[in-house]
This record gives C-alpha cells, structure tokens and sequence, in this order.
C-alpha cells in the first residue's frame, strides 16, 4: 500500500471509483446477488433482507475494506457488531475464520445456523463489549472490523470496547472501523470533529495506515432510509 495514500478520511462518492476500490466493489455485488439467487437473506442496518442491492455507502465502507486491509484466505478476523452481513458471509465463504460479535441474538443465532449449514469458520456472540472484555480463549486476530457500530455505544462503553478490540489483535495486525461523522451526526457516540477522532486513535494505541492525519472533506449527506441528519461517515485503517 502506498503509505502516502488518503484512505483515513471522511465519505466522498468519488472514492468508489478508484481502480482498486471499484474492483472490490464489482466483487460485492455479485456476491450479494449469489446469495439472493441462492435464497440467502443477509443483514442490512440490523435487518435481515432477501435482496441483491446494496446502498452505495455501504459498498463504500465494505469495498475500501477490502481495498485496502490485504485480508487473505485464513486470516482470523473479529467482527463488531455486524452479525449476518454481506462481509461477515463473504470473509467465511472466501475462506477466513471470523468470529462475529453483536448484542442482537436473532441474528447471531441465524448466522450460525447459516455458518454450520455452509460449513463456514464463523461463529458468533453476544457478548456485550461495551460491559464485558473479550473471552481470552479467543485468541488474537490478524484483523478487526466494525462498520459503522460504535456509534451506537455510550462513549463510556465506546472506550472500553475499543481498548478491548486494540487488545484483541496480533502484533501487526489492523483494525478497519467506520463511523458516523460530522455535527449533524445523531447517534450518541458519533464522531463529531477531528478531536474526537484523535482521541478515539489514541485510546486503541494504534498506529494509523495510511495517511496519518485523518482528513474531513467536509462533504455531508443525508443517509439512511430515514435521511433525517446531514452528516457523513468516516473510516480509519490503525495498526498494531
């Protein structure tokens, strides 16, 4: 990877189109569109749905993923908060061991009849990260994902649960996280300016990839199907 690359940064459209994030993306649509076909649902903003499309924001955060965190076969990966979504199913199929952690046990529980049916290495949790740290048997991880996750956590919790995800990876490893961003942002643990995103990187102890200031192109967008804030969504790459 280009160490001089701009890829902790807030949302633009434009980034899609980037020969290597286009390409991860291409892949993503025709993997949501195999699991359509195969009578799959998969986990949409905490919804289960039986479809094929996939908004353009969220390829966004789950193809610059992709892009950019060199994940391989084999790789054991640690998902927050995402149970039964289009990248925890496409991780296992391509052959990853992840283990997928969210407090919603419907879907947790679904995707792991799914797993055991497709003969995946994915398990999932309940456990609350935001209360509870990482069961040590668990091991270390090459790589950590949340999409758009920790938000959602009091940042009290929010604090915790990062310093236990920063705990949980192997030396080397990533973490890729994207998060709501901007003044408008609404959820309580939103990312509101540039401190508070130092302050997030400095509470992990990681090291970011990449460029190392994280860059607000200060593009705003009404998001979601309720598009009731005009905010963004951000993404840091950080290492150990």
């Amino acid at each position: 990877m280009n160490k001089d690359f701009s890829i902790n940064k807030t949302m633009e459209k434009e980034d899609l189109f980037s020969p290597e994030v286009s390409e991860k993306a291409r892949v993503l649509k025709k993997y949501a569109a195999g699991l359509f076909l195969r009578g799959i649902p998969f986990a949409i903003n905490g919804y289960l749905r039986l479809g094929y499309y996939v908004a353009w924001y969220k390829l966004w955060e789950y193809a610059r993923f992709l892009a950019y965190s060199e994940v391989k076969k084999g790789m054991r990966i640690l998902d927050i908060g995402g149970a039964a979504t289009l990248p925890v199913f496409y991780l296992s199929e391509m052959g990853c061991e992840v283990t997928s952690v969210d407090i919603d046990k419907k879907l947790v529980e679904y995707q792991d009849r799914v797993s055991r049916k497709k003969k995946w290495g994915l398990t999932g949790s309940s456990v609350d990260i935001c209360k509870n740290e990482l069961p040590e048997e668990w091991g270390r991880f090459d790589i950590i994902i949340s999409f758009c996750v920790i938000e959602h956590m009091e940042k009290q919790g929010q604090l915790k649960a990062l310093k236990s995800m920063a705990g949980a990876l192997s030396p080397g490893g990533m973490m890729a996280l994207t998060f709501d961003y901007g003044e408008g942002a609404k959820a309580v643990g939103s990312l509101r300016n540039l401190d508070e995103v130092k302050q997030l990187i400095r509470t992990t102890g990681l090291s970011t990839e990449g460029n190392s200031e994280f860059i607000d192109k200060k593009t705003r967008f009404m998001l979601g199907h309720r598009k009731r804030a005009n905010y963004t969504f951000g993404s840091l790459f950080i290492r150990k």
